[in-house]
C-alpha cells in the first residue's frame, strides 16, 4: 500500500511541474492526474480515507516514511507548505477533475496568494497539530502560512516515477529565445525551467521519459530544445556528475541552439535538401550562439562551450571546423551532442518521418568511437534512450 501511495504522490508532483511547462490540459499532464486518481481510489476501496503528513524532509503515510519523501519534500510538499498545508486527506469518491482543480492551488502563480486553498468534497487539508485550514477566516491562515526556502531540485537519490517532457507555452523562457537576436535572454526564466527539468528527470528515475514529437515543424525548435535538455540532464546524472555540473549542462542544453536565431526561418524549416550556401549558414550557428552567450552575464562557461561544440565530433570532425587542429569536445558537449542527434532522428521533420529507436540506435552506433565516445553512447542507450517514448502531436503543418 505504501508503494502505491508513494507512486500516487509522485504522479501528482509530476503533474504540478508539468502544468508549468505544458499546457494544463496537455495529455502528458492529464495522464499523471489519471494515474494518481486511479492509485488513490484503489487504496480507497480498502478504507474510507487516506492521509499523509509532512515533517521536514519526511512524508508520512500509515506511520511510515514514503520512499520518495526527500524528493517530494523539495517539490510537491514545498508547494503545499507555501500555501500553509501540511496534512492532506483524500476520501472515497475522488475524481480526476477534483484532483486537477485542487492541484491548481499550488501552481507557481498561486504560491503568493494569501487565501488558503479550499477543501473539496473529497480532499481535506490541515496542519500537523490537527487544526484544519480555515477557508472562511483567511486572516488567521495568513499568519500561519509556511514560507519554504528556494529548493535545490538536483537530488540523484529519488524514486518518483513517470514524468513528461515539456512543451513550451507562448511567452515561456524557451520561446523568448527565438525573438529578436538583440534581446537579452531571460536567464531567470531559463534557471527556473532547468530546475523543473531537473526535478522531472530526477522523479523519472527508472521510468519512461515521454518526449514530444511534433508534426508541426514551426514548433520544432522549442520542443527539440526541451527534449535535448531533458535527456542531457538524465545522461549527466547517469555519468555521476556533481549536482552543480549537471545544472550547468542543463542550462547549456537549453541554450545550445541559440545561434539559430540568426538563421532565416525559411532555411530552418525547408522541407527539401539544403543548398551548399544554406548549409554553410546552418554551420555558423554554433559560433553565433557562443558569441551571444559570451555577451551575457551570469551564463555558465560550460553553456558557452556547449553552444560552440555541440556539432563537433569526438575525433574533431564536424563543425565549426578548426582547420588542421583536431580538438576533442568537452564531456559536457559530448553529452548534449548525443541527446541532440538522438532527438533529431527520433522526431518528425518537414523532410522525413521520425525514425524508430532501432533505426536511430543503428545509425548512431555506426559513429561509436569516432563521432561519439562509445562508453557514453552505450550509457545513453541503456539508461536514457531506453526510457524515452515519443508522443506525436495531432496538429499538422499548415
Amino acid at each position: 500500500m505504501i508503494q502505491e501511495f508513494d507512486q500516487a504522490l509522485c504522479a501528482l508532483q509530476s503533474a504540478v511541474f508539468g502544468r508549468e511547462i505544458y499546457s494544463p490540459d496537455h495529455p502528458q499532464v492529464t495522464s499523471q492526474i489519471t494515474r494518481a486518481t486511479a492509485l488513490i481510489n484503489a487504496l480507497l476501496t480498502k478504507r474510507s480515507s487516506v492521509s499523509f503528513m509532512a515533517f521536514d524532509d519526511r512524508v508520512i503515510f500509515d506511520d511510515q516514511r514514503l520512499p520518495s519523501g526527500a524528493n517530494l519534500a523539495s517539490g510537491l510538499i514545498a508547494r503545499l507548505r507555501r500555501r500553509g498545508v501540511e496534512c492532506v486527506t483524500f476520501e472515497a469518491g475522488l475524481t480526476e477533475s477534483e484532483l486537477l482543480q485542487w492541484l491548481s492551488h499550488f501552481d507557481k502563480d498561486a504560491l503568493n496568494t494569501h487565501e488558503p486553498p479550499a477543501h473539496t468534497d473529497h480532499i481535506q487539508m490541515g496542519y500537523l497539530d490537527g487544526v484544519q485550514v480555515d477557508t472562511e477566516h483567511t486572516d488567521s491562515a495568513k499568519s500561519t502560512e509556511a514560507q519554504a526556502p528556494d529548493q535545490n531540485f538536483f537530488d540523484l537519490d529519488a524514486d518518483c516515477s513517470d514524468v513528461g517532457v515539456n512543451l513550451m507555452e507562448p511567452g515561456s523562457a524557451v520561446e523568448q529565445l527565438w525573438g529578436d537576436p538583440g534581446d537579452t535572454t531571460n536567464l531567470e526564466g531559463i534557471t527556473a525551467l532547468v530546475e523543473d527539468i531537473s526535478l522531472s528527470v530526477r522523479g523519472a528515475a527508472g521510468a519512461l521519459l515521454p518526449l514530444a514529437s511534433l508534426k508541426h515543424h514551426d514548433e520544432y525548435t522549442s520542443v527539440h530544445t526541451i527534449n535535448v535538455a531533458m535527456m542531457s540532464t538524465a545522461l549527466a546524472q547517469q555519468v555521476g556528475l556533481a549536482n552543480n555540473f549537471v545544472h550547468d549542462i542543463a542550462v547549456g542544453a537549453v541554450l545550445h541552439d541559440l545561434g539559430k536565431r540568426e538563421i532565416s526561418p525559411a532555411i530552418l524549416n525547408k522541407a527539401g535538401k539544403l543548398t551548399d550556401a544554406e548549409f554553410n549558414a546552418i554551420k555558423h550557428h554554433p559560433a553565433a550562439g557562443a558569441r551571444s552567450l559570451l555577451e551575457m552575464s551570469n551564463v555558465p562557461e560550460i553553456a558557452v562551450l556547449i553552444a560552440y561544440e555541440h556539432h563537433m565530433n569526438l575525433d574533431g570532425s564536424g563543425y565549426p571546423g578548426l582547420g588542421k587542429s583536431k580538438q576533442t569536445p568537452h564531456l559536457c558537449s559530448q553529452i548534449v551532442q548525443i541527446a541532440d542527434v538522438y532527438d533529431a532522428l527520433r522526431t518528425h521533420r518537414p523532410y522525413r518521418r521520425a525514425m524508430s529507436l532501432d533505426q536511430t540506435a543503428k545509425i548512431m552506433n555506426q559513429g561509436a568511437g569516432t563521432e561519439y565516445d562509445a562508453d557514453l553512447l552505450q550509457l545513453f542507450f541503456d539508461h536514457v534512450a531506453a526510457r524515452t517514448t515519443f508522443s506525436p502531436k495531432t496538429t499538422t503543418a499548415a
